[in-house]
């Protein structure tokens, strides 16, 4: 039940995730198919832990708590406004900084190993992934201390941890479960396309808030 929870929730995150990206910026379909993603990527995270935990593969446990993070912040920036620091902030600001911490325990427990691997997975993912956790957390401090919000902030806050979640799911999914696919779609350049592209979008959105293009998403 878990396991097919898990993929079907999965393969619809992606595809809304998609159509929300693609689509303009505070549209109906964008915010429909937001909340839509943010519904399928926290049931599929949320699905994924105790997967993890019984496969004892504590890169995509992390990887799963990783993205919950994400994503739940991400909405919240939207979803509320920005005031004071409060329980909610604070506890992702920990979960955040204890992602963190592990996956750098877990790169330099591969670095450290035998095999040079963790989880039959090379370890400079797993630094990428705390940095990005890292990043986020002191994200997480600076908004302690903000008593508002600038839109465009916001905005941008909102879109580089959305789509970072949706990158990590597009990567598990055409890269790390790539012996699922269709021979002729594994052979392709697909798979590696579609995480690009992903990445590209994320830039093109940002390089248009951060020059003052206005994205009219969520509460102003």
């Amino acid at each position: 039940m878990l396991l097919t929870t898990h993929i079907l929730t999965g393969s619809l995150g992606l595809a809304i995730g998609i159509s929300a990206l693609l689509a303009r910026k505070g549209s109906g379909l964008h915010k429909c198919a937001g909340s839509l993603f943010v519904v399928s990527m926290i049931l599929m995270s949320l699905s994924a832990i105790p997967l993890a935990i019984s496969a004892d593969k504590t890169t995509s446990l992390m990887g799963a708590v990783l993205t919950l993070y994400l994503v739940i912040t991400s909405w919240l920036t939207i979803r509320r406004p920005v005031k004071t620091l409060d329980w909610v902030t604070a506890i992702a600001a920990s979960a955040g900084l204890a992602t963190s911490i592990v996956f750098f325990s877990l790169g330099l427990d591969g670095l450290g190993g035998e095999t040079g691997r963790v989880d039959g997975l090379r370890p400079e993912p797993m630094f990428v992934f705390g940095s990005v956790a890292l990043l986020a957390t002191v994200g997480d401090l600076r908004w302690f201390f903000l008593a508002a919000a600038p839109k465009a902030r916001r905005v941008a806050r909102h879109l580089w941890r959305m789509c970072f979640a949706l990158l990590m799911a597009v990567v598990s999914f055409f890269l790390g479960q790539a012996q699922l696919l269709p021979d002729a779609l594994r052979d392709s350049p697909l798979p590696a396309a579609i995480p690009v592209a992903v990445l590209i979008l994320m830039i093109y959105w940002l390089v248009r808030i951060k020059f003052g293009v206005s994205a009219r998403i969520g509460k102003p």
